[in-house]
Parts: structure tokens; sequence; C-alpha cells
């Protein structure tokens, strides 16, 4: 690419040269500043996302969503509109006292809508690409809402977007996790762990290290659920680990709260509520270094009911 770009520019000069027209003004063919501004602040809010900072996650979407929108990208107002139903789901409906909040009075399924117009205006591969995404997050929305159509449907409703978000790691790893989250809701627990393993395999091929955390975080829940106190156990670690190396503060003290909690599952021995009052002591330190101050106290005050 960078030698045919050469190559044509060298036979720009050579054609001003012979014709003397060197009076034009040189003018650039494309220019994506604000779209890269706007992918920037979309790449940062679904890290804060995953980090659990949900306010600077919503003013960056918000922030993302303007941008895109004044240069009528509908590529990426979908994906952005998508990250802003997550954001949404986590943080609830707005109250009374939120009317300057990213997307006051936008819930997730009208952000479902939006996102659902935006990848409609688009064409050929990516418009299939994103019409199959907005299909995991409406399932996302129905299980928020125990609104499930059944365990087999909504499985194969995902299954049919496979394909088409195959070559997509972010979103392929996503309906993967999904796929695991209605199956624990079913309690298909031994399926669920697939699912959540299938999706950290793939993040981890592309280094999305908070979301391979997720992912196996997700998989120790799971395994605890069925009583595989062990399995649950090294599950977290390799959340921890990844978390770690994220630097991701809020999941390295969910990571550490987690363990504390699997470690006094069934008939845990001395050492093992020991080990997990020091473990829930660690998870709050750190929660409260970062700024988690009701997080901490929770730590503190479990640890303490031992």
């Amino acid at each position: 690419m960078k030698r045919k770009y050469l190559t044509l520019q060298s036979l720009a000069v050579l054609i001003l040269v012979f014709t003397g027209c060197f009076s034009s003004p040189k003018r650039p063919m494309l220019k994506t500043d604000i779209r890269n501004q706007a992918d920037a602040l979309f790449q940062t809010a679904n890290n804060e996302l995953t980090a659990n900072s949900l306010k600077n996650a919503g003013l960056h979407l918000s922030q993302a969503e303007k941008l895109a929108m004044s240069v009528d990208d509908s590529n990426l107002l979908c994906r952005i509109y998508l990250s802003a139903l997550v954001y949404r789901l986590f943080t609830g409906l707005p109250d009374d006292e939120a009317e300057t909040s990213p997307f006051y009075k936008k819930d997730a399924f009208y952000l479902y809508q939006s996102a659902f117009e935006n990848a409609s205006l688009c064409e050929g591969k990516a418009r299939k690409m994103l019409l199959a995404v907005c299909e995991i997050y409406r399932m996302r929305i129905l299980l928020s809402q125990k609104n499930l159509p059944g365990k087999g449907e909504a499985i194969a409703i995902l299954r049919n977007s496979e394909k088409a978000v195959s070559s997509e790691p972010y979103y392929y790893a996503y309906l993967c996790r999904t796929c695991g989250d209605i199956l624990t809701f079913y309690s298909d627990y031994s399926a669920a762990d697939a699912y959540y393993l299938s999706a950290a395999k793939i993040h981890g091929k592309k280094r999305y290290l908070s979301e391979v955390a997720l992912d196996w975080y997700l998989c120790a829940r799971e395994r605890s659920l069925r009583g595989n106190k062990k399995s649950a156990l090294e599950a977290i670690s390799n959340a921890l680990k990844y978390d770690k190396d994220a630097e991701n503060s809020a999941g390295i003290a969910s990571d550490y709260f987690a363990y504390a909690k699997i470690l006094v599952k069934g008939s845990p021995s001395v050492s093992e509520k020991e080990s997990a009052v020091k473990t829930a002591k660690r998870a709050s330190e750190i929660y409260s270094s970062a700024g988690f101050e009701t997080e901490a106290m929770e730590c503190l005050s479990w640890g303490a009911s031992l």
C-alpha cells in the first residue's frame, strides 16, 4: 500500500512539473480525524465498562456518539449504541436527579433500536455483521428482564448469528459469553463452562486482557455454583492474573473477594476461613485505593461476619 501511494504521488508531481500547474491548493483526499477521535473515545469507554468505571464510560460514550453523529458514521454509531446499552443495563434506569447523565431517559431497548437502525443503514458485509451483533445484545436485554424465549430457542438465535460475527473476535467472544450467561440462567452449568472457555480463548488471542479476566471470573462463578470448589479457585486465579496484567483495579479487587467467598464454600477448614478473611481484607484495600468505598466496606463487613 505504501509503495502504491508513493508511485501515485510521484506521477502527480511529474504532471505538475510538465503542465506548470503549481497554483492549485493541495487538499487531503480523506480526513478521518473526527472518526478517529470518536473511535478512540468508544474504545476507552469499553475498557471503562469492563473496569466498572461507569461514570467515565457513560461520559465517553456520550462524547463518542456526538462525534460519530456529526460525521454520519452509522457503523460506529451502531457500536456506540450497543455499548451504551450495556452501560444502561449496568446503571439501571435514570433517577430524578440524573437529568444531565449520559443517555438520560434512553433505556436499553431504545438504545437497541438506535443501534439496529444504524446497522440497517450500513451496506454489504458490515450491515449483515452488525445486524447479527444487534441480535446478541437483544438477547442480553431479554436475559436482564428474565424474559427469554426458552433455553433452546435463545441459544439457537445466537448460534444463527455466529457465522456473521465469526470474523469479529470481540463480538464473537461476546456471543459465546452471552450463551454461557443464558445457560447459567437455566442452571446448565457444564454447557455454560464450555462457552466461557471459548470466549476466553478468543479474547486471549487478541489480548483483550480485561475481557479474558471476566470470562474466567464467570467460569469461576458457574463452577462454584455446581460445587466444584477446586476448579472454581483455579478459574478465579486465572481471572486475577489477567486483571493484574490489565491493571484493572476493580477487577482485581472483585477477583480477590470472589476467591474469599469460594474458600468458605461447603465445609471450610479453620485455615480456609482465616485465608478468606485476609483475602477479603486485601480486596477491601484495593477497592478503597481505587475509590470504591462502598465495595471496600462490603468486603470488610463480610470478613468480620465469618
